[in-house]
């Protein structure tokens, strides 16, 4: 279906037919998936049609763009976001361009991404274990100072 410029005025066509027939073009490439699942200017049936081609829905930057448009629809977000790795997520919680809902799930996936919390298995020794996410926050991870806040007891 035409060229890259031809389909790239199709694809935000405010005719729906249009522009999923753009975007289903056996001509069109990764680039041009890129750069739709960012634009703010094509319609949500256009961001589904991505999401749902497993081709290009594989592809990080696919997933992490198409959960940063806040065209995309909040159930497909909620689907990507467990796929997207940590500082991406932190970079979502703090965007005021998309749901105030996907900020806030964003937020926890990245807290339970980031080992805030303990795991049963972190080995302890004489019954104290070191706090090493506390010890991260404060910057001291090469040489870390152990002090009474930085134990608990197990």
């Amino acid at each position: 279906m035409g060229n890259r410029e031809a389909r790239d005025i199709l694809v935000r066509d405010p005719n729906k037919m249009v522009a999923l027939a753009a975007v289903r073009s056996p001509k069109i490439q990764e680039a041009e998936i890129d750069a739709i699942s960012k634009s703010k200017h094509v319609c949500e049936e256009v961001l589904r049609q991505i999401a749902s081609t497993k081709e290009w829905s594989k592809l990080y930057h696919i997933k992490f763009n198409l959960a940063s448009n806040s065209k995309t629809p909040i159930p497909l977000v909620m689907q990507f976001l467990p796929h997207l790795r940590e500082p991406d997520l932190r970079k979502l919680a703090k965007s005021k361009n998309i749901s105030q809902v996907v900020a806030t799930q964003a937020r926890r996936i990245a807290e339970s991404k980031s080992g805030d919390k303990w795991p049963a298995d972190v080995p302890h020794v004489w019954g104290l274990r070191l706090n090493i996410p506390a010890l991260r926050r404060e910057n001291q991870e090469h040489f870390p100072i152990i002090t009474p806040k930085n134990l608990t007891m197990c």
